[in-house]
């Protein structure tokens, strides 16, 4: 429903658990068609227990626009400020997060560019 929705450029931001990018059958198709018909800006791994107290399965934000694909994907891995307790999220600095994805600062061992 949200690759039919967005307009032309139009960006979408989806949280989806961690095993969608690597799982096959439905979650491969899916991948199959963000390659081929939007531009995947990138991906960011959020910290394990980042949505608790709902789920404790690590999950993703995927980035990505209704235009022509790209050759190269920014994957980055959020990193947490602190660890809550049990049954409480992870808590990470999403402004930083967001300010590292927009400058597609050099990469390190928690940022790298992916060729598609």
């Amino acid at each position: 429903h949200i690759m039919a929705s967005l307009k032309p450029n139009g960006r979408a931001v989806v949280a989806l658990p961690e095993g969608t990018l690597f799982r096959g059958g439905a979650d491969e198709e899916l991948r199959k068609r963000l390659l081929s018909e939007f531009a995947v800006e990138g991906v960011i791994a959020l910290p394990e227990g980042s949505m608790m107290p709902y789920t404790s399965v690590k999950s993703n934000l995927v980035v990505f626009r209704k235009t022509e694909p790209v050759s190269e994907i920014w994957f980055q891995e959020a990193r947490a400020v602190s660890r809550a307790k049990t049954k409480m999220p992870a808590v990470f600095d999403p402004e930083r997060e967001a300010q590292i994805f927009r400058q597609k600062e050099l990469p390190s061992l928690h940022a790298w560019t992916y060729s598609a």
